[in-house]
């Protein structure tokens, strides 16, 4: 007999397991990251802009702007919310946003990093802000 689940009953049991899955790794990406960069907020920026559109495919929209002091990612179509709106899991959806703060919290404090509300809870876009610390 298959149980069924209260939606946000689900998501709670997808949200473990997903915001654990890659933790580890990426942490220790990010680590490496700043061990190895003479300067690490240099290195975050140049990825970005060289290769951050592309690592996520086509099914995303990302567009690379300098700011003062600083950099923006901004994704203006999400490929985790045309997915997830066609499947009519949208719930789902802040889970990837969340799953972005196990890399975010890992940043050396030379990294400042702001977020204003992602397309997940009610942006028009999603905005990644990097500015330097000095």
């Amino acid at each position: 007999m298959r149980q069924h689940l209260d939606p946000e009953e689900a998501k709670a049991k997808v949200a473990v397991p997903m915001s654990s899955l890659w933790k580890r790794s990426l942490r220790i990406m990010m680590r490496l990251l700043s061990f190895f960069s003479r300067d690490e907020f240099e290195a975050l920026r140049r990825y970005t802009k060289e290769r951050g559109a592309s690592a996520f495919g086509p099914s995303f929209e990302i567009e690379y702007v300098e700011i003062e002091e600083g950099f923006v990612s901004e994704v203006h179509t999400c490929g985790y919310s045309s997915f997830l709106k066609r499947h009519d899991a949208t719930l789902l959806l802040d889970l990837f946003c969340d799953w972005d703060r196990i890399w975010i919290d890992a940043l050396s404090s030379n990294v400042s990093f702001h977020r204003p509300p992602t397309q997940a809870h009610g942006g028009r876009t999603c905005r990644f802000e990097f500015r330097r610390r000095s």
